[in-house]
């Protein structure tokens, strides 16, 4: 079974809000730039997802200076920005507490990991891309790491499989738009 495409999905989902919820897709920033991207790939120590960097090439998060505008449950894309400070604040808030899971598992890691990646985020709930799965998981896997963090099984083997996801249940009529969030309840 082939990934599906980030880039794709993403537009497919972006047409999707600026249908349902325009209040929200006007928040999306402008593409990150080439400097934008590698000064990510420094803090990432040359491990940016390919994935997250063709979704960043689209649209360097969202700008919402009012934090109204969550896209998808609340949760808000990230830019280069965000999700570096996100990154370093857990980190260091948590880094001391990266405790080996046991195995077999999707997670090798319990409390956090610096190979966890934000991608989307609201009041320290975080949608993640995991680089160093456990041995039931895969690499690129999508999971919600929660603020207090009890995980849960991965949403999707990739991001744009977590995308495609959200366009499916969309198109299938499975969400709720209030205040212009697209709540999507079977997507978690």
């Amino acid at each position: 079974m082939s990934t599906p495409d980030v880039t794709v999905e993403f537009r497919r989902l972006r047409s999707h809000l600026e249908r349902l919820a325009p209040g929200s897709a006007r928040t999306f920033n402008p593409p990150a730039t080439a400097d934008e991207l590698e000064r990510l790939d420094e803090v990432l120590d040359g491990r940016t997802p390919p994935e997250l960097r063709a979704l960043l090439s689209e649209a360097n998060g969202q700008d919402d200076p009012s934090g109204v505008y969550g896209m998808i449950n609340h949760l808000s894309f990230c830019s280069v920005d965000e999700l570096v400070r996100f990154h370093r604040e857990l980190a260091d808030a948590v880094g001391d507490m990266v405790e080996p899971r046991p195995q077999p598992s999707a997670y090798r890691w319990s409390v956090w990991s610096p190979d966890w990646i934000p991608v989307m985020t609201v009041d320290g709930d975080a949608l993640m891309i995991d680089l160093d799965p456990g041995e039931t998981g895969t690499v690129g896997q999508v999971f919600v790491r929660p603020n207090a963090p009890d995980l849960d099984e991965p949403l999707a083997s990739s991001l744009g499989g977590y995308l495609a996801r959200a366009n499916e249940l969309i198109e299938a009529g499975e969400y709720e738009v209030d205040d212009d969030v697209v709540t999507i309840v079977d997507l978690y």
